[in-house]
């Protein structure tokens, strides 16, 4: 759940110190609790004696269950890094709760949000300077666009080189490619707007 707020405070405000702590905690998790047999984290880290076994959490109750919050945090990762390890982890976990996400989907609605993640056309929009760009970043906050991923043209992603520059633009991205850099708020709408795939 941290690692999934510091994402959404770095889609907010485009801090990069709070996107590099949610890469820490996420390597912390990956090794202390990633099931790289069966795929999906275990809900501890196997240092206990006293608990026998290692569950892994697997149903979104009043809060989304950690692996269901994990592969959705893993999509939106590899969207801002282009890491394979990240996207192929994501599949990875829902490989494992798919068969129980088909026989009773409403008991991982969470894991429904991650799917959609990794199967639709999801975006990175890259803002460069501000003015007209923020204003409309400011205005899409306001919206429920799940497939636009926002972030800042100097926060050092690998999405990000080649983008920090003098000009107002926005850079609209998918699989580390990117649309023609829209120069103007009508420009660059349309384009967000013709993103959802």
């Amino acid at each position: 759940s941290l690692i999934h707020a510091c994402l959404e405070v770095h889609q907010t405000n485009g801090d990069q110190s709070v996107a590099k702590f949610a890469l820490e905690l996420q390597a912390t998790l990956d090794k202390k609790f990633w099931d790289d047999v069966d795929g999906a984290y275990f809900s501890n880290d196997g240092s206990d004696h006293l608990l026998p076994v290692r569950l892994k959490d697997d149903y979104d109750g009043v809060t989304p269950c950690a692996n269901s919050m994990a592969a959705l945090n893993l999509a939106r990762i590899y969207l801002l890094t282009g890491e394979a390890a990240a996207k192929h982890k994501a599949e990875r976990i829902v490989a494992y709760l798919f068969p129980k996400f088909k026989q009773y989907p409403s008991g991982l609605p969470f894991l429904g949000l991650a799917i959609d993640a990794l199967v639709s056309d999801t975006k990175v929009a890259v803002v460069n300077g501000g003015g007209w760009a923020m204003e409309l970043h400011a205005e899409t906050a306001l919206q429920f666009m799940p497939y636009i991923y926002w972030t800042t043209a100097d926060a050092g992603w690998p999405v990000c080189r080649g983008k920090a520059g003098p000009e107002i633009k926005i850079y609209v991205c998918e699989e580390g490619q990117c649309l023609t850099p829209a120069t103007s708020k009508r420009d660059a709408a349309a384009q967000l707007i013709n993103s959802r795939g």
